[in-house]
């Protein structure tokens, strides 16, 4: 008989180690009745439509333990301190993981008697913060609140228990290691965790609206950066990924959603300064579009498995921080659609008043494919095929793994990350999408029914380390409106300060240009904003009829401009035109004795803007990045650099853009010693304005590590 009992309760504990592990590689649940912030301290019997599944650990989403077996308890660990899920047999509380229709529509963590059946009011625990995507994504947080009495003494490594008087305890629970980690509970039920990359440690809690609380008392210190990690770019972490759904409401706020952590939310009234709305939209992690209509607004995102598209209304406009999931898939990938099928557009109201959504997606690999879908109505619920709206099997040359554009192209299989929208006056509309090997734009018409885009022309949003980019604009999309433009250094770059992370990159203006078939991608003006005061420069540099000129750009009172700036080159060339020989290069994050330096400027032999990084760094290299972009339009060069730190964005003429990240030697120079030369080569004249630019205090970044998506061909896979 004891044999038998001893097998059974070993077949208990085994079931509940699958049951933790099975938890732990679950997929992604993305889908919520109702996304709400969770009630503090509800029980699961207080929880609207609360169910008991099978106790059988039978499909992924299902999987519970046995709530009669004590053999799936668990010991608390130190305060502060990780610990494994120690199953123990000398008590009468379980760990039990449940599925709660309307809630989590995925596993919950709820503390009960290991007898009761009916996961009534737990007597010691209760659950503050409800899991709506995998626990991988954000922690399991629950809270202790009665404090247990110590644990005997006989159970062996055991750690005690909170006493009666002690505070509160809340227990985070990390599937990915399957451990629990004790702490004393700080801000409110929304809490989330940062974690240390090196120990795995929870070291950093935020509360709902992205305010430090600290570790248990003592403030919240984010480790210190590296020196020239960038400073005014505040989304970024090592795992910022692609933006989604851009967007101004009418009170005047912008509002991005990043990848990381089911869709973080930022708004910003500046587009300079971002604060961290949400943690999580509770959104599969993947790109997606954010729409408005008369109906209201409605936010896209892919399944798991990208076999179509899942959406959500907000409740909250302008907030949109609430949403409501809709409960089956908004649209279906259709059969002529291989494996991949995600990033959808934002919607568009085309001349026949009807409301479309494209898709970034693929026919079977043999081209790249945005593919269209008309719905219903406005409330954007129900969607019919229509086909391609565009479809390329090419891409516009390609980057090389030094992240340097090489005019070769290459086979496109796959569109993502597409937006599409109208520009200009008429019927021009301008698409981007990203081919892996290349961020491109086409501009050109929309006709037919069904309708197709017809494109007249084709380039490149950014010449550097810019990638999945997704223009915003205001609620109402008119020709009119302001056209903003996202996008990320998802490419791993051979000179990029590693622990610095990715960024989201300062947003840029997009208009039409005067030639009807091509952008203008500028910077933002609000940049201003950034100009640290009385550090303003102006000079002339004016090459001689045989001999170039240098000049040395300070940053107001003979203060180095540093590691932080922006500068702006304007060199007429009236009334000759551009001459055919010659450069203008600004030498920025120079060290005093000029041996290294960041070489940005305009080559009119070549007629390209380049970035040369053979001198960037502590180690010498050959990597020159170049953008084409005749001038011979053009009346003037106006080249604009603007360096925060490692990440340096530079701009010709609105023409092409070339974003580099670079890793400065440290030891060389300091970021507040760093200067800058402005050479121009003979026969030239150009003013120079330039100015130190201040750091932004650091944001809250988004919870959690998102899940990275297999996109087994990507380039940006293969070199982030």
């Amino acid at each position: 008989y004891s044999s038998v009992v001893a097998a059974m309760m070993l077949t208990a504990a085994v079931l509940c180690a699958l049951c933790s592990v099975c938890w732990a590689a679950r997929p992604l649940t993305a889908r919520s009745d109702l996304h709400q912030p969770p009630p503090s301290l509800l029980t699961a019997a207080q929880l609207p439509g609360a169910k008991e599944v099978d106790p059988a650990p039978r499909r992924l989403t299902e999987c519970a333990c046995d709530t009669g077996s004590a053999s799936q308890l668990f010991s608390v660990p130190a305060i502060g301190q990780q610990g494994p899920i120690t199953l123990r047999q000398d008590a009468s509380q379980c760990l039990k993981l449940v599925a709660m229709a309307g809630v989590c529509d995925g596993l919950c963590a709820v503390m009960t008697n290991c007898s009761d059946p009916t996961l009534g009011p737990p007597p010691h625990f209760k659950q503050v913060a409800l899991s709506t995507t995998s626990p991988d994504q954000h922690p399991v947080t629950i809270q202790i609140v009665t404090p247990l009495p110590p644990v005997s003494s006989a159970a062996p490594g055991l750690h005690q228990r909170a006493g009666p008087t002690d505070p509160p305890l809340c227990l985070d629970m990390n599937a990915e290691k399957l451990s629990l980690q004790a702490y004393h509970c700080l801000g409110n039920a929304n809490q989330h965790w940062v974690s240390d990359n090196v120990t795995g440690l929870l070291h950093e809690a935020y509360d709902s609206v992205g305010n430090c609380v600290g570790l248990q008392n003592d403030a919240c210190k984010p480790p210190t950066p590296p020196p020239f990690c960038p400073g005014f770019h505040p989304i970024h972490s090592l795992g910022v990924y692609d933006p989604s759904g851009p967007l101004q409401t009418n009170d005047g706020v912008w509002h991005m959603w990043e990848d990381q952590g089911g869709w973080s939310h930022w708004v910003s009234y500046d587009l300079i300064r971002w604060n961290l709305s949400s943690p999580s939209s509770h959104f599969n992690g993947l790109t997606g579009s954010v729409s408005v209509t008369p109906a209201g607004v409605t936010a896209f995102w892919p399944t798991d498995n990208q076999g179509g598209i899942e959406s959500a209304a907000a409740l909250d406009v302008p907030g949109l921080n609430q949403w409501a999931v809709r409960p089956s898939t908004t649209i279906l990938a259709p059969s002529y659609v291989g494996s991949n099928f995600r990033d959808p557009a934002r919607a568009l109201e085309l001349d026949d008043g009807a409301w479309y959504v494209g898709v970034g997606c693929n026919n079977h690999s043999q081209s790249a494919d945005l593919c269209l879908f008309r719905a219903s109505n406005a409330s954007l619920a129900a969607f019919e095929d229509v086909g391609a709206l565009f479809v390329t099997n090419v891409t516009y040359g390609q980057m090389d793994g030094d992240i340097v554009w090489q005019n070769t192209s290459l086979k496109a299989t796959m569109m993502e990350c597409p937006d599409v929208f109208p520009i200009g006056r008429g019927n021009m509309y301008m698409v981007i999408g990203s081919l892996f090997a290349t961020n491109q734009w086409w501009i050109g018409t929309i006709a037919g029914n069904p309708p197709r885009f017809k494109p007249e022309s084709v380039g490149l949003l950014d010449y550097g380390n810019s990638y999945a980019a997704k223009t915003g604009t205001t609620m109402v999309q008119a020709r009119s409106s302001r056209r903003v433009l996202f996008s990320f250094t998802g490419w791993k770059e051979p000179t990029a300060i590693a622990s610095c992370g990715r960024y989201i990159t300062l947003p840029r203006d997009v208009t039409l240009g005067s030639d009807g078939t091509s952008p203008r991608i500028n910077p933002i003006p609000e940049i201003a904003s950034l100009r640290e005061p009385g550090s303003q420069t102006a000079v002339l540099v004016t090459g001689g009829h045989d001999a170039a000129a240098t000049k040395r750009i300070g940053g107001g009172s003979a203060t180095p401009l540093g590691s932080r700036a922006e500068l702006r080159v304007m060199c007429s060339f009236e009334p000759n035109g551009p001459p055919t020989q010659g450069s203008v290069t600004v030498r920025v994050l120079q060290t005093s004795d000029s041996a290294q330096y960041l070489a940005i400027g305009y080559d009119f032999e070549q007629r390209t803007l380049f970035s040369d990084q053979s001198r960037c760094c502590a180690t010498p290299n050959t990597i020159v990045q170049r953008a084409p972009a005749s001038l011979m339009a053009e009346q003037l060069l106006n080249l604009t650099i603007v360096v925060d730190g490692e990440l340096v964005e530079s701009f010709v003429n609105g023409l092409v853009a070339i974003t580099t990240l670079v890793s400065p030697d440290v030891a060389a120079g300091a970021p507040s010693e760093r200067v800058a030369d402005v050479l121009v080569d003979p026969g030239l004249g150009c003013t120079v304005e330039a100015w130190r630019l201040q750091r932004l205090a650091p944001a809250p970044p988004p919870r959690g590590n998102r899940k990275v998506d297999d996109r087994a061909n990507s380039h940006r896979h293969r070199h982030a």
